[in-house]
């Protein structure tokens, strides 16, 4: 994981609330397949017909920008979407385009087990109480 994608993905956790933190960092701990990659939301969206659409569907699980809406209690796949997007721009407009791209790339392609890693270590770190060392920072000293 380069810098870039280490600063976007310490920027999304700054957002988050300790509640909605907490709820990912049991997800990720348990490797709970509601954390997806390779595509942003289950069911995926279906705009039409509207009789078909899964726009108001419950969602089942997301990629990382998305679960945390759903987490954050965003209950359709339409709300979560919109979440994700707004929460994508945010990011953009701090970190840039190229930054963004590099993390969901990253974030896609990275084998699952490493993901959880680096996920867990920047949760442990953005939950640790103000002036407590990160683990990777404990480790380093």
């Amino acid at each position: 994981m380069d810098g870039g994608s280490v600063s976007v993905l310490r920027g999304i956790t700054s957002l988050l609330t300790r509640p909605v933190l907490r709820k990912l960092q049991q997800i990720v701990q348990a490797d709970d397949t509601r954390l997806l990659q390779g595509r942003s939301i289950e069911p995926p969206p279906i705009a039409a017909p509207p009789a078909a659409s899964t726009l108001g569907s419950a969602p089942e699980g997301g990629c990382l920008l998305t679960l945390v809406g759903i987490l954050a209690g965003y209950s359709t796949v339409g709300e979560a979407l919109d979440y994700s997007a707004k929460l994508q721009l945010d990011l953009r407009e701090t970190f840039g385009d190229l930054a963004v791209d590099k993390f969901m790339d990253w974030y896609d392609a990275t084998p699952r087990a490493q993901l959880l890693r680096v996920l867990d270590s920047e949760l442990a770190t953005a939950l640790a109480p103000t002036g407590a060392k990160s683990r990777r920072e404990a480790v380093c000293a």
